[in-house]
């Protein structure tokens, strides 16, 4: 990796984007990247799990040249998350995401609302938690069921007269009883809120 590294660095490149989600799961393969990448004069970003992080840890993560980390957080609802079968709390996405901020690394998330079995409430204390946290980037998405996956075997056939092929949508392919038109709705009020939240605290900064 550290060759390949090296060839990036050459060239002038002075980022990475680290786009494994079991980055953040070998500690100590973790604590020696960053050791090895202290000094180097380059930035990198990643995708981290929620849980199983230490305040040591992330510590080494700033010192090596983490600049942000992302979090699927997916829930503001524990019980939405045993649905999605997470193994993770909502606490942990609390803690997870305290740890990176005060260690001066920017913190983005991933939800997904809509999920088949969740409520409106449920829902909503997503939108909750995510205006509560202290976020730099924020995403929400409907969850697509993809072949092979444990929710596609749940749900079984999408339907035929959905489109798969739209990306980044809030568009169910499978029949919902969350209304679409609502949850785009709520998405964009909460994406307001969470700009002007943005807004005001880096005027506050």
């Amino acid at each position: 990796m550290f060759a390949e590294i090296d060839q990036i660095q050459a060239l002038g490149y002075d980022s990475l984007w680290i786009a494994d989600d079991t980055f953040t799961l070998n500690l100590p393969y973790l604590e020696e990247f960053c050791r090895r990448m202290a000094g180097r004069q380059m930035h990198w970003s990643c995708l981290s799990r929620a849980d199983g992080i230490r305040e040591d840890t992330v510590r080494l993560m700033k010192e090596g040249g983490c600049r942000r980390v992302y979090l699927g957080l997916e829930s503001g609802s524990d019980a939405t998350l045993r649905l999605m079968n997470k193994h993770i709390t909502v606490d942990d996405g609390i803690t997870a995401a305290g740890l990176y901020r005060r260690a001066g690394i920017e913190v983005a998330a991933f939800f997904i609302v809509g999920y088949p079995g969740e409520t409106i409430g449920s829902i909503e204390r997503t939108f909750s938690l995510a205006l509560t946290l202290p976020l730099d980037e924020v995403s929400f998405n409907v969850p697509v069921p993809l072949p092979g996956s444990d929710l596609f075997e749940r749900l079984g056939e999408p339907d035929e007269g959905k489109d798969w092929r739209q990306e980044n949508e809030v568009t169910f392919v499978y029949p919902s009883e969350i209304d679409e038109r609502w949850l785009r709705g709520r998405i964009d009020e909460t994406m307001r809120a969470f700009a002007q939240k943005r807004q005001s605290d880096l005027g506050a900064a």
